[in-house]
């Protein structure tokens, strides 16, 4: 063979040549795939939906994060002043609490509910345990301010009521009321930023669906 002889590589078969111009083909077309392509609009209206419920489930939380400051005080022993109660509002009571309490566990964190005797205002506080694991009430007066909710419309408190009803005879026909003690406004901090990231959500989801609709409409 001589010096200027070249090696040439063997032509391509029409199969071969055919192969990678369709992988070449199916690379571009990904490329330019829709990320959000996995996504049905059902799914997309399925997540905005979820995301808008839940948001709306801590309308509550929220309004009562930027509720105003100042306390409602709502009177002390022999003294009550329950006119002024007001559903969702920062509210302060003074009083005897009642004999009759129960406790419970919420996510692990446990609670005790009492009224205080004379009135008609319940209140939800921080179960205190002692070192020897015994319960104990932690006060002989109560002193507290918190986040008043009116008890007949509260769902979570269902199982409150009819043990009161069941155990005390507590008439549940008259307005009743429930403090969930040391509660402030712009202290939950959690519940705005979580309906704000909800929302974030349902918003992103909204548009892509509208983005997809617009693009199947116009291909």
């Amino acid at each position: 063979m001589s010096d200027d002889a070249q090696i040439k590589n063997p032509p391509e078969s029409d199969e071969e040549a055919s192969f990678e111009a369709s992988f070449e083909a199916e690379v571009e077309r990904v490329g330019r795939r829709d990320p959000t392509g996995w996504r049905s609009p059902a799914l997309m209206v399925a997540i905005a939906g979820f995301s808008l419920y839940l948001a709306w489930s801590f309308r509550g939380e929220v309004t009562y994060f930027f509720s105003d400051t100042n306390v409602i005080e709502l009177g002390e022993e022999g003294v009550y002043h329950l006119d002024r109660a007001r559903p969702n509002r920062y509210a302060a009571i003074d009083g005897l609490p009642s004999a009759a309490k129960v406790s419970y566990k919420q996510l692990g964190h446990g609670y005790k509910v009492f009224f205080i005797l004379g009135s008609r205002v319940f209140v939800r506080a921080d179960l205190v345990v002692e070192e020897e694991g015994k319960k104990t009430d932690g006060w002989v007066v109560y002193h507290g301010r918190g986040r008043l909710l009116d008890l007949r419309e509260e769902a979570e408190f269902a199982n409150i009521r009819q043990w009161y009803t069941e155990r005390t005879g507590f008439d549940f026909s008259r307005p009743a009321w429930i403090l969930l003690d040391d509660v402030a406004p712009r202290q939950q901090w959690q519940y705005p930023v979580a309906v704000g990231i909800l929302g974030l959500v349902a918003l992103l989801n909204l548009v892509l669906l509208v983005r997809r609709l617009v693009s199947r409409a116009a291909g």
